[in-house]
Formats: structure tokens, sequence, C-alpha cells
């Protein structure tokens, strides 16, 4: 089914692209608590909020 204009297209990107953070914020979340779980580790929370934050331009559609 098409979109009935390019309102509702920017809607959808807008839309998937929000979806498609939260779930990398939840399987990162989900491996470590996996983590903690298992082994008796620290988090290094500011090295992973450094390498999974969005950068600037990043729409969230590579395939990583």
């Amino acid at each position: 089914m098409q979109a009935p204009s390019e309102f509702a297209k920017k809607d959808m990107d807008d839309m998937r692209s929000v979806l498609v953070r939260a779930l990398r914020q939840d399987l990162l979340e989900q491996y470590r608590l996996s983590l903690i779980a298992k082994y008796d580790v620290k988090i290094n929370d500011k090295l992973l909020t450094d390498m999974y934050t969005p950068k600037p331009g990043d729409a969230g559609d590579s395939e990583e």
C-alpha cells in the first residue's frame, strides 16, 4: 500500500527512525544486563554511550 502523500511518507520515515533507535537501545541494555548477570564485570557507561549515541546525520538506516 502506498502512502497517500509526501507528508505521510515523512511521518513513516520519522517513526522508523524512532523505532530503530529504541530497538538499538533496548538490545544494548539487554546485553549489558546479561554481562552483569553472567560475569562479575563493571560496565564503562561513558564508553558505551560514546559508541552507541547516534551521530548527527545518522538516520538510523544503516545495516550494522
